[in-house]
């Protein structure tokens, strides 16, 4: 089984690939759930710690999350835990509780994501077409493209299941698009220059 806190995923730039090419490409395979949202993703930072805060617009339900590293070589299996709040928590008191415990704003991205949940020998798969930009810069200077492929945590497919499954979609999306390999920078590294930190 892959653990709560555990993320198995792989990320490609796909600067070049048409979203309207990809969505027709995995409607063609039979998702069994498809989702596009579009929210700021705001970044805290306290000394080596850092914590995400996600909104999803039009909705009042919001997520913190904390990655680490099990490696310097690879982010595609990492620690990843997710707090979920309902209405109750608001927005506001996150930001409230992340001030007052020392946590300070670094800077805060902007997505939008086409989301394709799907099965796939066992393993329950997300599959992520997304733009991400700045949200001081404004999409038209800063934006870029990625596509991941993310085993659903709490599947019963073992984490080598798990693993094997999205090595072989990153296949095929390379094959397709002509993609590098698998970027060995999550977002936060990417736009921050800064790493998460390994886990202890």
């Amino acid at each position: 089984m892959i653990h709560e806190h555990n993320e198995i995923e792989a990320k490609l730039a796909a600067d070049n690939v048409p979203i309207s090419v990809f969505c027709k490409f995995m409607f063609s395979q039979l998702p069994t759930r498809y989702e596009c949202v579009t929210g700021p993703d705001t970044y805290y930072r306290q000394g080596e710690n850092v914590t995400r805060h996600r909104q999803k617009l039009n909705s009042k339900t919001h997520e913190l999350t904390v990655k680490r590293r099990k490696s310097n070589k690879s982010t595609r299996d990492r620690e990843e835990i997710d707090l979920h709040f309902p209405e109750k928590t608001t927005v506001e008191d996150v930001q409230a509780f992340l001030g007052a415990t020392g946590f300070e704003k670094e800077f805060k991205l902007v997505k939008t994501a086409h989301i394709f949940w799907l099965p796939w020998n066992g393993v329950e798969l997300s599959i992520v077409i997304y733009d991400v930009w700045r949200d001081e810069e404004g999409k038209k200077e800063s934006c870029r493209r990625f596509i991941e492929v993310e085993a659903e945590k709490g599947s019963e497919a073992t984490v080598v299941a798990a693993k094997k499954s999205v090595n072989e979609w990153v296949d095929i999306f390379r094959s397709n698009y002509r993609l590098g390999e698998p970027l060995n920078e999550s977002l936060y590294e990417i736009y921050s220059g800064k790493r998460y930190q390994l886990v202890k």
